[in-house]
């Protein structure tokens, strides 16, 4: 996030749609590859319900554990539009407060949560820890 937003860039769509694409067509070739082998490991054979599962695997998220940060580079992506702007305007203040917030709910609630095995009503739309 911090070369994102640290520099004097403007993403413009096309360029993020460019970056985009090029993640998806990484997560694409390379998680179909790793998604056969997988399966070609287990049943020693290749087949076309293979394949299909395979692409399920690659859109539900069911890869390897080492292409989780492809699936996030395209969040951020996907996010710059909205976020820069709010970086680029807002104070210092403003920044550590919607740190602080994000922090909050999206990192030390969840885990006071599980600790305490009790669900707490308060949430954010955006509930994933790594937007943190």
């Amino acid at each position: 996030g911090s070369l994102f937003l640290n520099n004097d860039v403007e993403y413009t769509l096309n360029t993020i749609k460019k970056y985009i694409f090029r993640f998806l067509r990484c997560l694409f070739l390379f998680g179909l590859i790793y998604s056969l082998l997988f399966q070609v490991y287990q049943k020693k054979n290749l087949s076309v319900d293979m394949l299909i599962g395979a692409i399920k695997n690659i859109l539900s998220g069911n890869l390897w554990g080492h292409t989780w940060y492809i699936y996030m580079i395209i969040g951020i992506y996907i996010l710059i539009p909205i976020v820069k702007p709010f970086f680029k305007k807002s104070s210092d203040q403003e920044v550590i407060y919607c740190m602080i917030i994000i922090f909050l709910f999206n990192a030390l609630l969840p885990w006071i949560e599980k600790v305490l095995d009790f669900n707490i009503a308060f949430t954010l739309p955006l509930k994933e820890m790594y937007i943190f």
